[in-house]
Parts: structure tokens; sequence; C-alpha cells
């Protein structure tokens, strides 16, 4: 079944996509969206956004537009990985020692390519791009070449003509102690010094954009300088409260680990493995138990846990415990009621979704949306228009 439907939405897209390629765009429109009720993958998406914008409904496409970007992204990194890195030291062609274990801080690209290489040579431009982009964000490349001794003269002189601005390094054994059996091989290293992430091959169409995801991603990861996610402007942050202060919390550990977490923006697959074990652990993460600063935290890392959807889901049911119980605020509810139902494609409830794009706010469908103010008004929230005004003046008039 799940076949049929996959190759089913596959015809609808294509069957769509000729039609709008006539000039047939409302008959293409019905087409594409019979596609995405099937399967919302980043190529129908786009294809429904180019459609609606032919029909000038503007913001609606840029909402399927996002919603495609975000889908393509998101699809990058489900292939990350992590696995330790193995160390190593090795010469540059302009007679520097560079040693892998001394980059730790940054993201680091290992790019395993040779002379002979036609891939690797039309990478190469692409490299230098996105090198020069965020070289001084702490990120680096190692351009590790497997050509032969005898033919390092080509290697500086094909470096030289590219006008190559980062490292090239000679192999000494590295491309096998890596397991590399083709080229080229591209090897993402994180701050930590883990492999995030292996690529075998060079596709043109999509080179920058992967580069640029997965760069992004790796510096999300651990810096404070990673681009806002799209979703959602606004969660809860943790703050301190002095009030909290004759309230100590009865598990201070896990509060400061928690707030360890949330400090750099580090919502990835790896802590979403530790608050599920976390939350298991000890049921919802209160402000009892970690105080208020460390429950919010503990909310975040919930809210983003969209590596593993079955436990954003539980954790619904332990969240609206807790609300009841007074160990978490009705409005964290509202918020992770409507981040499900978004991740689900369905209609938020409670309006706590906005998207900034194209230099404007867009708010997302909104189920039942003339009845939103009276259930914003049960979860504690101010005024729907009231909160947009304030999001407008903070993100765009700002």
């Amino acid at each position: 079944m799940e076949r049929y439907n996959a190759s089913r939405a596959q015809v609808l897209d294509a069957y769509g996509w000729v039609l709008f390629r006539m000039g047939k765009t409302t008959e293409a429109e019905t087409k594409l969206r019979e596609a995405i009720k099937i399967s919302r993958s980043e190529k129908y998406l786009s294809h429904l956004s180019d459609a609606l914008r032919n029909l000038n409904r503007l913001e609606e496409a840029e909402q399927f537009a996002l919603e495609a970007k975000n889908e393509y992204r998101a699809g990058v990194r489900r292939k990350f990985k992590n696995e330790a890195s193995k160390d190593f030291e090795l010469a540059s062609i302009d007679g520097r020692k560079i040693k892998l274990s001394d980059l730790k801080g940054k993201v680091v690209m290992v790019n395993f390519w040779a002379t002979w290489c036609k891939p690797c040579i039309k990478e190469m431009p692409v490299f230098v791009k996105v090198y020069d982009k965020y070289k001084d964000q702490g990120f680096e490349i190692l351009a590790i070449t497997v050509d032969e001794t005898e033919s390092r003269p080509q290697v500086i002189n094909f470096a030289t003509k590219q006008k190559i601005n980062f490292p090239v390094l000679y192999d000494e054994g590295t491309a096998k102690l890596y397991g590399v059996h083709g080229y080229p091989t591209t090897v993402f290293i994180d701050k930590q010094g883990n492999v995030r992430y292996r690529s075998l091959g060079f596709s043109i169409e999509n080179a920058e954009r992967d580069l640029r995801i997965i760069i992004e991603e790796l510096m999300k990861d651990s810096t404070n300088n990673a681009p806002a996610t799209p979703t959602q402007i606004e969660t809860v942050k943790p703050a301190a409260n002095p009030d909290e202060a004759i309230k100590p919390a009865t598990n201070p550990e896990l509060r400061n680990e928690l707030l360890k977490k949330v400090e750099n923006d580090s919502f990835n697959e790896q802590n979403t493995k530790w608050i599920k074990q976390a939350v298991t652990k000890y049921g919802w993460l209160g402000k009892t138990l970690v105080r208020k600063d460390g429950a919010a935290a503990a909310f975040r890392l919930v809210y983003n846990a969209e590596y593993d959807r079955e436990f954003q889901n539980q954790s619904l049911v332990l969240l609206e415990k807790a609300v009841k119980d007074g160990e978490a605020p009705a409005t964290q509810l509202a918020q992770l009621i409507d981040r499900t139902r978004n991740l689900d494609k369905k209609p938020q409830v409670y309006g706590t979704l906005l998207v900034f794009a194209g230099g404007k706010l867009i708010v997302l469908p909104i189920e039942d949306e003339a009845n939103v103010d009276k259930r914003r008004a049960t979860m504690g929230l101010e005024p729907f228009a009231a909160y947009v005004e304030k999001m407008r003046k903070k993100y765009i008039n700002h």
C-alpha cells in the first residue's frame, strides 16, 4: 500500500507539473494538491508553490515554499550520524603540518579528491565559494589529495589556478583510515570532533545548498550564532526568577544539565535522546524538580524533539498532567500542541506559530480561527491580534 501511494503521488505530481508547464495552472493546482495529500515531499511542495505563485496567491505560495525548504533541510538532517573521528596529521602543499585534533572547536569538512577525478574538479569552485562565506564563523576545509607523489606538482598547479583558499594536504594513508573507496568523498566533523555526515560523489544541482545546510546545522549544534528555526519565532526561554531562590530544585544536578543543554540552542538528535531518557526516568521535568528555569529548558528540548515524534507526542500527555498539577504553565501546553500539529501537517489550535519570511510575518493555518481567542484565553495567552502585533514590532520593526 505504501509503495502504491508513493507511486500515485509521483504520477499526480508529474501530471500536475505538465499541466502547469502547459499553462493550465488551475487544473495543475488540483493535481498538485492531491499529490501533497499523499506525500509532502520537498519537490511536490515546491511545484505547488510555483503554481500558486503563478495564480498570484503569493502568501499561500510563500507558505508552501517555506515548508518545502524546511522539508529539504530536515531530509539532510536525517542523514546525520554520530561517530568518533580518527585523528591525523598531514603536510600541506605550502609546507605546513596540519593536525585534525588541533581544529577541535571548528566544524571541519574533510574532502578526499584527486586531479584525475572529474567530479572532484567540478566541486572545487563550490567549495571555494562556501569557504569564503563560513571561514570566519568557525568553519574549515581540509582537501586531502590522493594523487601519487609524482603528481604533486600538478596538485600545486591546480590549487593555484583554482585559487583554492583552504588547506590542501597530501594523503599518507588517511583515505584508508576513513574507509574511502570512491572519489570525491566528503566527511563533516563537528566541533566536538565527531563524524556527523558523509557523502560520496558530487551533484552540481544541490551541492551548494547541501553544503550550506550541513555547515549551518553543525554550527547550530554548538553555537549561539545559529539561524533561527523558521517554524516558530518565539518559544519560552529559561529565565532566572529571584522569587525561586527560596525554592531550590530537588534535583539541582539535573537542572544544571538542562540549562547547559539549551544555552547554545543545541536542539539535535543527541539531546533528544537525552531528554527522552530523563523524562522516562523522572516523568515531566517540572518546577519542583528542576525549578522554573530548568523546567522551561526541559520544555524547549521536548518542543524541538522532532527527531523522535513518538516521544514528542507522548510528552503531550505528561505535560497536560503537569499543567493540572501546577508544575508547568498552560502556555507551554498550547505551544507544544501547535508544534506537534504543525509537524503532523495539521492546522494549529492556539495560533502560537508565526513564520518570518520575505520580510513579513505569516500566520500558519489555524483551526476554527474565529474562536482562537477563546481558546487562547483558556491557556493564559493574550489575544491573537495583540500577539501578532507584538511579534511584528519585535521582528520586523525592530
